[in-house]
């Protein structure tokens, strides 16, 4: 899980160093876009919690929010022409959807690849993608964290730029407790 949470490091320092746009850039309807995949983001980890405690009355309706926050921000981004960056603040939710379905994955679906005719990389692939999705979560969370940081504050008061901020590293270390206990 170590390995997933530094690749999201990188990937979340390398899009902020690429797309922070300079102080004052930023739109409502961008505002607005980012809002709305920080709402998809931290539904997404609440389908997620749901989905590993077995709570199947709530992982249906949060997965739903969370894919309609996801195509609001997506629509508000691309009435700014801004689809790309809609693409990447979306990172985190699609590595929390992976999370939550590759969490099912254990020893005795590898062992079911195995005697299926896989070979033992590809089983051993299917072993380790479970293990590394959750620090690839964590790592995106940061990552968003960091990209969001960057573009709201210079448009957003103090308090609430370091709230927005928070959030997403605050749901990060609350999985990576969740999945260390």
């Amino acid at each position: 899980m170590s390995g997933g949470v530094a690749i999201g490091l990188l990937a979340g320092l390398l899009l902020a160093a690429f797309l922070a746009p300079p102080a004052g850039a930023w739109r409502p309807a961008l505002l607005a876009a980012d809002l709305a995949t920080l709402l998809a983001v931290l539904l997404g980890a609440l389908g997620a919690w749901a989905v590993w405690r077995g709570k199947a009355w709530l992982r249906g309706g949060v997965w739903m929010l969370a894919l309609a926050s996801l195509v609001a921000a997506a629509m508000l981004a691309d009435q700014e022409g801004d689809v790309i960056v809609a693409v990447l603040l979306a990172w985190p939710f699609v590595m929390g959807f992976a999370a939550a379905a590759l969490k099912t994955v254990g020893d005795e679906t590898v062992a079911a690849l195995g005697a299926a005719g896989f070979s033992p990389g590809r089983a051993a692939l299917a072993l380790w993608l479970p293990r590394m999705m959750p620090g690839l979560l964590a790592g995106g969370g940061m990552a968003y964290a960091a990209l969001l940081g960057l573009r709201l504050a210079p448009d957003l008061p103090p308090l609430a730029a370091y709230l927005l901020t928070i959030a997403p590293l605050f749901a990060a270390a609350l999985g990576l407790w969740h999945l260390a206990r």
